[in-house]
């Protein structure tokens, strides 16, 4: 069961998901909460919500997926001041030069103690043409935590992907709000 009122008392981080119209980003979520995935095209839901456990605690996760044509300014400064991490998805060469493009775009909104992910989705489909270093080395060169490669069609990936952002997310952000509240 999900507590609501977690994120009230700081235990609950928000992860924001971007990238280009198709890119996976429904179907990604959805086979990590529900370990399903469906062949037609889903619906999207703004953010769903995830109970994750660190040293017997509960925290609270908000998956949310940002699409950029549904938000004027004010709204998306919100949302990324707001987001702990950011994931950029991309399915192909094509991705990583769009990917390039949303950088540029969320520089603008963001603070410099988020955290950066990159995830290729679709790898079942064999698209990417650009080898796995230069993938790796492009992360690193543009301050990325981490690089990943996923199949939410196959599930290969999904979890132990999300799992280790989250997990770096919650102990990033949790332990920052624990230390403030023991101050006080």
């Amino acid at each position: 069961m999900i507590n609501r009122k977690l994120f009230k008392f700081g235990k609950g981080v928000n992860i924001l998901f971007v990238g280009e119209k198709d890119c996976g980003k429904t179907s990604l979520i959805t086979r990590y909460i529900n370990d399903i995935y469906f062949d037609s095209k889903l619906d999207h839901e703004e953010s769903r919500l995830k109970d994750f456990e660190m040293n017997g605690e509960k925290v609270e996760i908000k998956l949310h997926e940002f699409r950029q044509n549904e938000y004027n300014e004010d709204e998306t400064v919100s949302i990324f001041r707001k987001t702990n991490a950011i994931i950029f998805l991309f399915p192909s060469d094509v991705g990583m030069e769009e990917m390039q493009k949303w950088m540029r775009y969320i520089d603008r909104f963001i603070t410099g103690d988020k955290l950066w992910f990159i995830i290729q989705t679709k790898i079942d489909l064999g698209k990417m043409d650009i080898p796995v270093e230069q993938r790796r080395t492009f992360t690193f060169k543009h301050t990325f935590n981490q690089y990943f490669e996923v199949s939410s069609k196959t599930g290969e990936g999904v979890k132990e992907t999300m799992d280790t952002i989250i997990d770096l997310t919650v102990k990033k952000f949790v332990q920052v709000y624990q230390k403030f509240y023991l101050l006080k």
